[in-house]
């Protein structure tokens, strides 16, 4: 079986067993009673049993893309914007102070490495 998908035209296939593999995992898990995460970190532990890990891991890493961006776009929806209104001091207050440390921080390395640069 592990020779089947061995070679180079089959790696579509093997893409697809390794997402269904992770689905199905996640399904049984669900019905256990157990998380959905519970189901694919199991079915990660499976793949990486498999031989031509490297191989596997080169295949999904467009799907690694695209479910990175579906996960931002779904925690972006969670956001809601009229909640968002009524914290917006809030927000830039921390935001202003985050930028006024880093900024502080940033100068205080900066004279270090002069001085350090001086120094030699």
């Amino acid at each position: 079986m592990a020779s089947f998908f061995s070679s180079e035209a089959h790696q579509d296939v093997l893409v697809l067993g390794l997402v269904a593999l992770c689905l199905c995992m996640a399904l049984v898990t669900g019905t256990l009673g157990l998380s959905l995460e519970m189901g694919a970190f199991l079915a990660g532990l499976t793949v990486t049993w498999m031989p031509d890990i490297k191989r596997s891991a080169l295949s999904m890493e467009p799907l690694s893309s695209v479910f990175g961006g579906m996960f931002f776009a779904s925690i972006g929806m969670l956001v809601s914007p009229v909640r968002l209104c009524g914290v917006c001091v809030c927000v830039r207050v921390c935001v202003c102070v985050c930028v006024c440390v880093c900024a502080r921080a940033r100068a205080v390395w900066c004279v270090h490495a002069w001085a350090l640069a001086r120094l030699t």
